[in-house]
């Protein structure tokens, strides 16, 4: 263990350097004032463990040492021992105030003194081995945030939320409906605000915690039986709800205080928390006749969504029964494009 002593007496910084050795502690640096104290830690080639320090000395006296020392990050867990022959109880509040460890009065012991610094020692390991599991810790922290980080355009499977099923579930359960009840249900899309900024400024981990709280806040709202809603990337929820539910599901696009969902969250480097706010497209209502195996109903769901601005999120958009996507459509959901151009091939063979 690695000791600093101060105190401005050399017969006492003798009489403490002969009983270290015979406690076998070597590594002893030693000085004679608070400004030297302060020098030696300065150029230190490696930190101090513990800290022997008189009270009474000219300048900066042992208290206000103490105090300095607590100050610097790297020794604000170290254990300070006031060495002392001062025993009255303003002294001794005094140096506990100042962040001191222990507390001996001389003339010293040297049994006591061992004690004292044994107990300093095995305080000492305790701080390296937390030091050092804080360190591995933070390494398997770091390996989580890796592997739970998602990319923007990425879906995400958000468990353990109750009618919110995973992407490929979801088009599969559309794809089923196209086979009989569809025209008995509404497709509708919500988008996050600002999404790709939000996306930038969180961890992982609080990226996920936004989406499922957002997924949370969009079913408690609808309260519909019988409804699903996933993530689909991009900041982009896709849901189906009974026929029966679109006046519910009208009532919150028409409210423009619902697109402030109270959702927050953590900013990195920003102690303000970030809101979120939501962006409500047309429900679209399959017809009676839609073709089997068709999501071209959820397209125009998706495109209304991806295409309405904030300021019109209140408002009915006229888009719903526009099919094609735009250019913004587009850049965003290239799959979508893609499917739409198959569908436009197979229509064009088939007629």
């Amino acid at each position: 263990m690695r000791l600093l002593i101060v105190d401005d007496d050399e017969v006492a910084l003798e009489i403490l350097r002969d009983m270290l050795h015979s406690l076998e502690y070597r590594d002893l640096v030693f000085a004679q004032s608070g400004a030297g104290a302060l020098a030696a830690i300065e150029h230190a080639p490696r930190p101090f463990d513990c800290f022997l320090l008189d009270i009474r000395m000219p300048g900066m006296d042992g208290v206000e040492l103490c105090r300095a020392i607590r100050a610097r990050p790297e020794y604000r867990n170290s254990p300070i021992i006031m060495v002392t022959a001062l025993t009255s109880k303003d002294n001794v509040d005094r140096a506990f105030a100042a962040g001191a460890t222990d507390y001996v009065t001389k003339p010293l012991n040297v049994l006591e003194l061992g004690t004292r610094l044994a107990l300093a020692e095995t305080l000492v390991s305790e701080r390296r081995a937390f030091a050092a599991s804080a360190g591995i810790i933070k390494a398997l922290e770091f390996k989580l945030e890796m592997q739970t980080s998602h990319a923007l355009s990425e879906t995400v499977e958000l468990r353990d939320i109750e009618r919110v099923i995973g992407y490929t579930s979801f088009e599969n359960y559309l794809l089923q409906l196209t086979r009989g009840v569809l025209f008995l249900s509404g497709v509708f899309a919500v988008r996050i605000r600002e999404i790709d900024r939000i996306h930038a400024v969180t961890s992982a981990r609080v990226f996920k915690t936004i989406l499922e709280d957002t997924a949370r806040f969009i079913t408690s709202n609808l309260e519909a039986p019988d409804s699903f809603l996933t993530y689909r990337g991009n900041g982009l929820f896709v849901g189906v709800i009974p026929r029966e539910y679109l006046p519910v599901y009208r009532a919150l696009t028409n409210n423009p205080a619902r697109a402030r969902c109270g959702v927050e969250y953590t900013q990195e480097n920003d102690d303000e928390p970030g809101k979120i706010d939501l962006i409500y497209g047309d429900p679209v209502s399959p017809g009676l006749f839609s073709r089997a195996g068709s999501l071209s109903f959820l397209c125009r769901a998706i495109e209304s969504a991806v295409s309405k601005r904030p300021e019109t999120s209140g408002m009915p958009s006229q888009s719903s029964r526009h099919c094609p996507l735009s250019r913004r459509g587009r850049e965003a959901f290239p799959h979508l494009q893609l499917r739409e151009d198959y569908e436009q091939l197979l229509r064009e063979s088939l007629n």
